[in-house]
């Protein structure tokens, strides 16, 4: 019989063993209770003391029960009955493990009534034991409590990260914060830093950086703050230096001699100069066991692989802080095992993304350990526009394929890439556009998987990243965990609950029940004038909410929200519900009485546009060819979703083909004759409009057949309309990837000159 204290409790990642000890009563959390934190002797700093770690515990339990426990270092005798937590390292392996990258990643927890004990042979092993913790944290009548339980817990995969692209788009510390706080709370191994690009140099160097205008770059105190903060947290921060290729802005610099070409960045001439910026690179992310080179998209040819051999040879060599290992985008291709090591102590971690540069079968062929990032479904790529008329803002791969996902799985979206095409070996089905590496027996040596943000702007990445990490999560530490994706994703929902006040201490509330397909995680369309926006404190601490707006660019055919600056001392303290019209955003943070900052940002979107286009998404079978089907005979068992726009635009989360069937009234501003012209990328479409308006589709009524892919605008013959008269438009659209651009345009009386047709649409009634 379960006794007081032993509710339900719900895991993501679930540990891989666990026993839940319901016939026992809980520990019960109260201001006597403690954490304590052991030290030793280590060869590496970091091994020395849980002291970091039994803070950070500390603050997060003080988040969430409103109590911040005393942090005292254990004497290593007999703790006392209570309500104590013991942090304490159990025996390491010998010789002591010179990298992170070599230490076994296994814990045991145990809680009973008079106390919870956390130990694992090292320090990030502790902290994935206190994920652990808070995870089971629960509350009752009587107050918080830890179930009693015994957990013997490891990963499946020893690699599990996230990639964040700051490169293309400015990151503050905070955010990466909180992308480090998820990674955290996930068990998630890695956090790599796209730190370079064509667009920005944020590694702070002065002979590349004080030399470019418009650039934004880190200072070396922030760098080294934030590998504090997450190394405190169980977590490595891998910084990526992306050469040859994606680098405009160090060419820009003129501290490269040659520099014009990517070529030119991969001379000879040029390594001593690059591999003294990435020494400093490794003086800063002193922790990481790896650094990465990038490698990918180059034109640098057959200079790309002496380049790369040169940086990993560097890298093998003496650099700051001890030997690393190389980390490389899939850029190279055959098997140059000779110049870039596959196996030996100098071997080389291949990061498999592509699969058209080198496919993952011919990597794992030749020798190398590889890192599935698969296109489909890790990457999460979009640009900071909410609305866009395709391309590739919309490439966010839903939580339920990262479910399918497992590390052997490669995956692919766009036809011609070699896994999309089934070209690999021994593939069992040569129509699902995937290939499961186990079939060749080599899967050791693909050591796990990353999720991979690209082009994202700040705002947007925490909401996309809450629903997918926890998934991907338990693909990586707990594969063999058999449920549904409606399961998992009430598991995920059941555990954010708990643990997000830690990430996001802020809620954005407003009554917003629009039937509208959401464009964006942190967008919201509403109704009427106004909005009234509640903001509420989810943290147990007792802090000040401030806030700040932003506006709406509120241009149709280029709507855009730009992000609210960060509150700060000066910005508005929240006392109450606001309201607020038109398009606009909020961005909120809590702060302590002290004025210290509580967990991260909440960013929350809003815009009253009125809904103009009834769409309706259908399956439709793999198509090549630019024939459009007709929309309105597909059956409604092929029916995905029904949703309405503010405006006539292909799909906004473009990762699969769909067809499209787009309904809407063109009232014209003034009688006369008008032209209706169309234009697609990555897809077709064709357009209709019923002319003579008796609810029928005629003959001369389809004004525009099977546009070409290639954004050639077609134009249909003149048509007369009426002005005030309202005209059932139709348009049929067979998306296609990676772009399924639409855009219709009118050229009339009353629109000077030829306007994208969405402001003369209204609702079919």
């Amino acid at each position: 019989m379960a006794v007081d204290g032993q509710g339900e409790v719900t895991f993501l990642p679930r540990p891989s063993e666990l026993e839940l000890h319901r016939e026992q009563a809980a520990l019960r959390l109260s201001d006597a209770t403690r954490i304590l934190f052991e030290t030793r002797e280590a060869p590496r700093e970091r091994e020395r003391s849980l002291e970091p770690l039994a803070r950070v515990l500390a603050g997060e339990l003080e988040i969430l029960t409103g109590r911040a426990p005393v942090v005292v270092e254990w004497d290593g005798g007999q703790v006392p009955p209570g309500s104590d937590i013991l942090l304490r390292f159990s025996s390491p392996a010998t010789p002591f493990p010179e990298t992170e990258a070599e230490e076994v990643q296994g814990y045991q927890l145990r809680t009973t009534a008079k106390g919870c004990e956390v130990r694992a042979p090292y320090y990030k092993a502790v902290a994935y034991g206190t994920a652990t913790l808070l995870q089971a944290l629960g509350e009752d009548e009587r107050g918080f409590y830890l179930p009693a339980m015994t957990v013997k817990d490891s990963p499946a995969a020893a690699y599990r990260g996230i990639s964040l692209d700051v490169a293309r788009q400015p990151h503050s510390i905070e955010v990466i914060q909180s992308v480090v706080d998820m990674a955290r709370l996930y068990k998630i191994r890695y956090l790599q830093l796209h730190l370079t690009d064509d667009q920005l140099f944020t590694f702070p160097y002065p002979g590349i950086t004080d030399r470019l205008e418009r650039n934004i770059s880190y200072s070396r105190e922030d760098l080294v703050r934030l590998v504090e903060y997450a190394d405190h947290r169980g977590v490595t921060l891998i910084p990526e230096m992306d050469l040859p290729g994606h680098s405009a802005r160090l060419k820009e610099s003129g501290y490269l001699e040659p520099t014009k070409s990517d070529r030119d960045v991969a001379d000879p001439a040029n390594f001593a100069k690059i591999q003294a910026v990435m020494d400093e690179m490794l003086i800063v992310f002193a922790s990481s066991p790896y650094f990465h080179i990038g490698g990918d998209e180059s034109s640098a040819g057959s200079a790309l692989e002496p380049f790369l051999a040169a940086m990993n040879e560097h890298l093998r060599d003496d650099p700051p802080g001890g030997k690393r290992r190389l980390l490389v985008w899939e850029g190279f291709g055959g098997a140059p095992v000779e110049e870039l090591p596959a196996t030996g102590e100098d071997r080389i971690l291949v990061m498999a993304w592509e699969s058209s540069y080198n496919a993952p079968w011919n990597l794992l062929r030749a020798g190398y350990e590889v890192i599935n990032c698969s296109w489909k479904p890790m990457y999460v790529v979009g640009g900071g526009t909410l609305f866009h008329p395709g391309s590739t803002g919309g490439r966010k791969f839903f939580p339920e394929e990262i479910h399918r996902w497992h590390k052997d799985l490669f995956m692919h979206w766009e036809p011609g890439r070699p896994v999309y095409e089934d070209a690999g070996p021994r593939d069992a089905d040569r129509t699902d556009h995937e290939w499961d590496a186990s079939v060749l027996g080599l899967d050791d040596q693909i050591l796990g998987g990353q999720l991979l943000f690209w082009e994202q702007e700040e705002k947007s990445v925490m909401n996309e990243l809450i629903p997918r990490l926890p998934v991907m999560a338990e693909r990586l530490w707990n594969p063999g965990v058999e449920e549904s994706f409606a399961a998992v994703k009430k598991r995920s929902q059941e555990v954010s609950a708990r643990l997000l006040p830690i990430v996001q201490p802020v809620a954005i509330v407003a009554g917003v029940e629009v039937e509208s397909f959401p464009i964006n995680d942190i967008y919201q369309p509403y109704e009427g004038a106004q909005l009234e926006v509640k903001l509420e404190n989810r943290t147990r601490i007792d802090g000040e909410i401030r806030y700040e707006l932003g506006g709406f660019s509120n241009q149709m055919t280029g709507p855009y929200f730009p992000a609210p600056e960060a509150p700060g001392e000066s910005s508005s303290e929240y006392e109450g519900p606001f309201s607020q019209s038109g398009g606009f955003s909020v961005r909120a943070r809590l702060f302590r009485e002290d004025g210290s900052l509580v967990g991260g940002d909440t960013f929350q979107f809003f815009n009253n546009w009125e809904n103009r286009v009834q769409v309706t998404e259908f399956q439709l079978e793999v198509e090549r060819g630019a024939s459009v089907p007709d929309m309105e005979e597909i059956s409604e068992r092929e029916q995905i979703r029904s949703y309405q726009l503010p405006f006539l635009r292909g799909p906004f989360r473009n990762v699969d083909l769909i067809g499209q069937l787009h309904e809407s009234l063109l009232i014209p501003p003034a009688s006369g004759d008008y032209t209706i012209s169309a234009k697609t990328q990555s897809g077709h479409a064709s357009v209709f409009l019923d002319l003579n308006q008796d609810g029928k589709w005629q003959a001369g009524e389809k004004l525009i057949v099977n546009t070409p892919n290639s954004e050639e605008e077609i134009a249909a013959s003149p048509v007369r309309l009426e002005a005030g008269k309202p005209y059932r438009l139709r348009v049929d659209h067979k998306t296609g990837i990676p772009r399924p651009v639409l855009l219709v345009y009118l050229d009339g009386p009353g629109t000077e000159g030829k306007k994208e047709i969405s402001p003369y649409l209204h609702l079919v009634e």
